[in-house]
């Protein structure tokens, strides 16, 4: 036994060492192999190489990607944006573009996959770990691409890959252009983008602590399309732009739930709720992670700065004198934060000298200067949100040198009747100023995730715009993200006072807006543990009309008329007198205002048109009294009216000052301005016309109000109360005027036009066009061509809360309104015909040119 034993041990010692080296040979050779297969990548070779949370390389033609290993699994953004370009009015410098989309990256033997993450993910809060699995399995990132590991890094902590097809070739995900670029002519040209690969150059390759980047130019051909038509063929445009892979935050952002009863920006999310209900429709608000640096401080009621500040980078290349504006344009909402207990939260920084700052990268918001086509009047945003959680990432500004056209024409139309100051063809630089920053607070306001608020401005009494203490102490809305335009209710002696004529300013409801979205809410773990706080706290603000909030409804749908755009006060029709009086006035002296300055006359015949259209703008707000509704959003359990008619006598008294309008229009006649502009034809007669196509389009909002109120305005009475209101003369036998009767040819022009029986018989009236084209596979109506819709009973009534959406078509009625119009032409003509009988001299070929015009229009032989 013993020999045995020792024979064994002699071997052991005699063996071993062949064993042994060939296992560590064996180990050897297999880290050899991947170290030489990394080297022949790279050694010897022209290799730019750029290292970050990955190394990214650029050598002979390819894109190697040196791919942790432990960020397999992990969330990534793929986006891009744009370096520079041949055409900006296809896409502005720094401008994020195309459809970011989220990919993971998962490990199968020697390949990796990215795989796209189609949608956003349904959120699963049932509770029930078998639903889980069943969307794991349902849902899972579906492969983008493969790619073969090349090699392993000398560390064996990476992979790498060739990239090259991911990062330089074309994808509807890094499409540099954007959908409201300046050439589209805000979406009315189609742009057709034909991407040529023989035109596809790299330039380099980028690297940080979160993203990689590949920087490569692109050619593209590009046809433009005008309502099927080809424009222009093959227009030659280059772009570079920055492709870029960022990993997203592994520690997601707690959620917070949106609302419709006030105005923030969200995603929308599919989602599973507790008990046996529907799969359902969720909303996170987009909104900035600020969360307080120090935890114990804030909540011992200290006010603290946030861990992570909200940084704007501004673009050095800004014309300086704007800068100034612009700071403080941005740094207005620190007031908000500051009331919810963190200070300093905004900052604006100049672009770094610094070589690691990049401009086009995901983690710099900046704002950019874009001196543009002179199409583009109004600043331009990017937006990137983690769908996951509602986690605003980036959030950049491009603002076009033209967008000082806008508010240097506002500031003069609605300010120079009352103040000296506006009467001039250069503004001062402080005047400018103060409406660069007003602008600037509106655009930042919707980079923190707010909405606009159209209703804000109604609760205002008219006439207190007109104290200067009032508009000192709360501005001309309550809020800044209501579109109001400068105080055209004030007048001189008001601006001799001090009364404010521009607000710069937030008002009380953008300070509860920020609250409501910002503020941290001490106890709880997840979003819906929230819910009842913010729900409180939407109801305890109603009780401050100053935080009232309205949807901004769709252009062609105008159901309440405390919500539109660039209005003032709570009483449109006493507004309107006031705007009228310093239109009057600014029509009256504009030649004599701008004489010296304006040699070449372009400003003053812009500013004829203009006045025209801001008049006009404004009889369109009294005009929604007519068939009017308070609409009002609110849960069940607030027990509020969901909508209000708008009372009868309010409605009558719109549409006897819209008639009365009509009657008064010579002053939009300057004969002396005209006498020294381009020929221009009378504006009198078509403005005429203009207001009864106005009162005439409200004629279905008629019948859908008076369908809602017992003792309301009904369509009969409407129709009924402008005839005698027009015909009034003739019918009574009386010698009219010449004012009159251009009143009633006006109002004929607009009965024949909307009895449409002078268009071809085949075609169908606007409303019924609308039905025909409009109505979708679900029934909704889609009211493209008529400003308004009808009444549609299953999903979309008045009575139900409005939601997230702007409210949308409401029809009333799925019959033609031609019918109605035929009528009153045949009721005209009646008239007409017994007034030509009984009239002589000049009334009876009056009289007897209506009636032949109107039998030309029926088409009807033989008239005598």
């Amino acid at each position: 036994m013993k020999s045995i034993i020792y024979v064994v041990f002699l071997l052991s010692i005699i063996l071993c060492p062949f064993v042994g080296n060939g296992m560590v040979q064996e180990k050897k050779d297999t880290g050899k192999n991947k170290n030489s297969a990394y080297q022949k990548l790279f050694n010897g070779k022209n290799v730019k190489t750029a290292k970050g949370v990955m190394t990214i390389h650029y050598t002979g033609g390819n894109v190697y990607v040196e791919f942790p290993l432990d960020l397999l699994g992990k969330d990534m953004l793929f986006a891009s944006s744009i370096e520079n370009t041949s055409d900006n009015g296809e896409g502005v410098v720094g401008q994020f573009a195309g459809t970011p989309q989220v990919f993971v990256f998962t490990r199968e033997g020697e390949y990796v996959q990215a795989r796209l993450r189609q949608g956003v993910p349904i959120i699963n809060g049932s509770g029930d770990e078998n639903v889980e699995g069943a969307l794991e399995k349902s849902f899972m990132p579906g492969v983008y691409s493969t790619f073969k590991i090349e090699a392993y890094t000398p560390d064996n902590s990476a992979v790498v890959l060739n990239m090259t097809s991911f990062f330089l070739e074309h994808t509807a995900f890094t499409n540099p252009f954007s959908v409201q670029a300046v050439n589209s002519v805000w979406g009315f040209v189609k742009r057709n983008h034909k991407y040529k690969a023989n035109r596809n150059l790299f330039q380099d390759v980028k690297a940080d602590g979160r993203s990689v980047t590949v920087v490569c130019e692109s050619g593209y051909d590009v046809d433009h399309i005008v309502m099927g038509a080809l424009s222009k063929q093959n227009v030659k445009v280059s772009v570079t732009f920055n492709k870029m892979l960022v990993l997203l935050p592994e520690d997601k952002m707690t959620p917070r739930y949106a609302d419709p009863r006030i105005g923030v920006s969200f995603v929308t999310i599919p989602e599973i709720g507790k008990g046996k209900t529907a799969l359902t429709r969720g909303f996170l608000t987009k909104r900035w992670r600020v969360e307080p640096s120090d935890e114990g401080a804030y909540w011992a009621g200290q006010v603290v700065e946030p861990k992570k500040p909200i940084v704007f980078y501004l673009d050095t290349l800004m014309p300086e004198s704007w800068t100034k504006y612009i700071r403080e344009g941005v740094e207005e909402w620190n007031k908000a934060f500051e009331r919810i207990g963190f200070k300093n939260v905004l900052r604006v920084m100049p672009f770094p000298e610094t070589s690691d700052f990049d401009a086009g990268n995901i983690q710099y918001s900046v704002i950019r200067y874009s001196p543009t086509s002179p199409n583009m009047y109004r600043p331009q945003q990017s937006m990137l949100v983690d769908y996951r959680s509602g986690e605003i990432l980036n959030a950049s500004l491009y603002l076009h040198h033209h967008f000082l056209f806008i508010l240097h024409r506002d500031r003069l139309l609605y300010t120079m009747a009352a103040d000296p100051e506006a009467r001039k063809a250069a503004l001062s630089e402080e005047v400018m100023g103060q409406m660069i920053k007003r602008q600037m607070i509106r655009e930042i306001g919707s980079c923190l995730g707010l909405r606009a608020n159209l209703q804000a401005s109604s609760v205002y009494p008219v006439d207190s715009l007109r104290s200067v203490t009032f508009t000192r102490e709360h501005g001309l809305s309550p809020s800044i993200m209501d579109m109001v335009p400068c105080n055209y209710i004030a007048q001189e002696e008001d601006v001799k006072n001090g009364v404010l004529l521009v607000q710069d300013k937030l008002g009380e409801y953008d300070y509860y807006a920020i609250e409501w979205l910002y503020k941290p809410i001490r106890g709880v773990k997840s979003a819906e543990e929230e819910r009842d706080t913010l729900d409180r706290w939407i109801k305890e603000s109603r009780r401050d009309i100053y935080k009232t909030y309205g949807h901004t409804p769709f252009t062609s749908s105008v159901y309440d008329p405390r919500v539109l755009s660039e209005d003032l006060g709570n009483d449109h029709v006493k507004a309107g007198e006031y705007l009228i009086r310093n239109l009057k006035k600014s029509m009256a002296h504009c030649r004599e205002w701008f004489a010296e300055e304006d040699k070449t006359l372009e400003l003053q015949n812009k500013l004829y048109g203009f006045i025209q259209g801001r008049y006009m703008d404004g009889l369109s707000r009294v005009a929604s009294y007519i068939g009017g509704m308070y609409i009002n959003d609110g849960n069940s359990d607030e027990k509020i009216p969901h909508y209000t008619v708008v009372p009868k006598a309010k409605q009558q008294e719109a549409v006897n000052f819209l008639l009365e309008q009509a009657k008064d229009l010579d002053w939009l006649d300057n004969q002396e301005l005209r006498h020294d502009l381009l020929v221009h034809s009378s504006a009198v007669q078509q403005k005429r016309i203009e207001i009864f196509d106005l009162l005439f389009s409200r004629w279905y909002m008629v019948i859908m109000s008076s369908r809602k109120a017992s003792g309301g305005y009904t369509a009969d009475e409407y129709m009924d109360e402008l005839y005698r209101m027009v015909w009034d003369g003739t019918i009574k036998r009386k010698q009219l005027d010449p004012l009159e009767r251009d009143f009633q040819m006006a109002f004929l022009a607009a009965v024949i036009a909307s009895s449409t029986v002078t268009e071809d018989a085949t075609q169908l009236d606007a409303h019924t066009r609308a039905l025909v084209q409009g109505i979708s596979a679900t029934g909704q109506v889609c009211q493209k061509y008529d400003p308004i819709a009808c009444e549609k009973l299953e999903r979309m009534q008045v009575e139900n809360i409005s939601g997230f959406y702007a409210q949308g078509g409401i029809a009333v009625n799925t019959l033609s309104r031609s019918h109605v119009f035929y009528q009153m032409l045949l009721k005209i003509d009646a008239m007409v015909n017994n007034a030509m009988k009984t009239s002589t001299g000049e009334m009876k070929d009056y009289y007897e040119y209506l009636h032949y015009k109107i039998r030309q229009a029926l088409d009807v032989k033989g008239i005598h």
